[in-house]
Parts: C-alpha cells; structure tokens; sequence
C-alpha cells in the first residue's frame, strides 16, 4: 500500500473529522494508524476514536509546542555537600544543587527534541513518529511495518527495553555513544533511506531554534 492509498483506507477507517488536514500529514497519522489496526484488527470504533485522539494529543504536545512541567522531587542534600567539598571555593551547595537539577531538566528534554526532530525529517520519506506513545514500546513505525526505539544515548538502555524488544521486529537506534562519544546519524539514514540527511549539527541547531522559541520547555521553575 502506497501513502496516496493508505491516506483512502485511513479517511475510511478512521474519523478525522476535529482534525485539519495539515496536521494530519505532518504528524505522519496514515502510517502509524496501518500499523496500530494490524495490532488491533477487532478494534471497536470507540477504541479507534481512543487512539486518535490520544495519537494527535501527543503530537499537540510535542516538545517545541508545549510548556515543560516543574521538578516534583526534592534534591538529595548530600550531593550538592559531597560535590562541595571536592570543587570547594567554587561554587556552594545551593548553586550545585540548581546547576544539577537544570542539567537533568535538560538532558530530558534532549530526548523528546530528538524524537521530534527526526519525526520532522522523516515525513514523506514513508516514517512516522508513534505521537503520544501509541505503539507499544515504539517511537517510529515505516509503511513497510518496521518498528523502530530512539534512545539519546547508548547508556540510557536499561533491561526493560531489551526484554520487551525480544522476539519482535522492533529495532533500536542510538545517537550517542556514552563510552566514545560517537554519533549514528549515518545509520539511521540509511535505515530510513529516500535521501534522508540527518545530522548532529542538525539535530544541534534545531534544539538550540526550539528553546529559543519556546524557553518555557524547559522548566527550571522546580530547580
């Protein structure tokens, strides 16, 4: 099934009817909705219309759009005095303490802003991002069926993803090599192929472009 055919099946299958048509190609909806229905083929019209809504909830609230949420947890004190005492007339334990805080703040946000800039780069090219985590253990699904896992960082993988990806057709792809600081772009375009052209200086000035037109996405209100 090519796109212009999966757009027919999905106005037949699907009611689109609160959405415009903008957003439904630029969020790559077609794509992931095929793959969603062979996971669900006895899906009743009220788990479809669950589905859209959550699929194009998510993709309303993709990082560049959205405002971040505050720090809900409280700093574990010994960490600002043990750092302290080792760079001691630096800085002090508040600012420690903030400066951590703000850099996990953002090394989150890093990882949404890598989904949502190779969603952005994907679209056409016959993949599309899963909006609002709507395939189960996937970020990214191709109209040929495959599925694919984003990870910033190859120490970011834990034994949850590994065991939930075993015996499926998922995939998984890195951008950052923690132990050589290596990049993938390389195979990532390759995997996506159609030209695609992604790139570290890319993904970096695209991040850099959305926080300076949206600073609210990272929220320090909590640090």
């Amino acid at each position: 099934m090519n796109e212009s055919e999966l757009e027919i099946w999905g106005r037949r299958e699907f009611d689109l009817g609160g959405y415009s048509y903008d957003d439904i190609k630029q969020s790559g909806f077609y794509i992931v909705a095929r793959v969603w229905k062979d996971d669900n083929p006895d899906a009743a019209e009220a788990e479809k219309d669950k589905f859209v809504k959550k699929f194009f909830k998510g993709y309303g609230n993709r990082p560049s759009l959205k405002k971040g949420n505050p720090s809900t947890t409280i700093p574990d004190p010994l960490v600002s005095k043990l750092v302290s005492i080792r760079i001691y007339n630096e800085f002090g334990e508040q600012e420690i303490t903030k400066m951590h805080r703000a850099s996990m703040a953002s090394e989150n946000l890093i990882g949404a802003l890598l989904e949502e800039y190779i969603a952005v780069n994907v679209v056409g090219k016959g993949w599309a991002s899963c909006w609002g985590t709507t395939i189960k253990a996937t970020d990214f699904v191709s109209i040929r069926g495959e599925r694919l896992q984003i990870k910033n960082k190859t120490n970011t993988e834990n034994s949850s993803s590994n065991k939930i990806r075993a015996g499926t057709n998922i995939d998984v792809w890195h951008r950052f090599d923690a132990k050589t600081g290596r990049t993938y772009w390389q195979e990532l375009n390759e995997k996506i192929g159609q030209g695609c052209n992604l790139s570290e200086d890319k993904f970096k000035k695209f991040a850099i472009s959305a926080i300076k037109n949206n600073p609210d996405m990272l929220n320090l209100d909590g640090v």
